[in-house]
């Protein structure tokens, strides 16, 4: 998957997750992102998220710790490769997407 098919993706996304309480914007694309990866059926390794964000490793590691202590995403290790830390999203937060996926299309009919 390239950086402009990434870009498309994440515009289409944005829509479906624009009702999550998310006020700060790193916060908002390191949730896209890993949505992104988790709808393609893609793993996505801390390593590629920092590589397709706009911010810091510093601002991404910073919003990924709370979004994980407060249970949207969770970390695991690799089964391949026990030095990759894969992120994925957590169920409340698949729950929450396809609930507001659902109202996005609901509206559209």
């Amino acid at each position: 998957m390239n950086s402009i098919e990434i870009n498309q993706l994440l515009k289409e996304l944005h829509g479906s997750l624009a009702h999550l309480p998310i006020s700060n914007s790193i916060a908002y694309e390191i949730i896209l992102i890993s949505m992104l990866f988790y709808l393609n059926k893609k793993e996505l390794s801390l390593k590629t998220l920092f590589a397709n964000s706009k911010s810091t490793e510093m601002g991404v590691r910073h919003h990924l710790n709370r979004l994980i202590e407060y249970e949207w995403l969770e970390m695991r290790q690799s089964e391949n490769d026990l030095r990759v830390k894969l992120v994925y999203p957590t169920t409340k937060l698949i729950q929450q997407y396809e609930r507001f996926h659902k109202i996005r299309f609901d509206e559209k009919n």
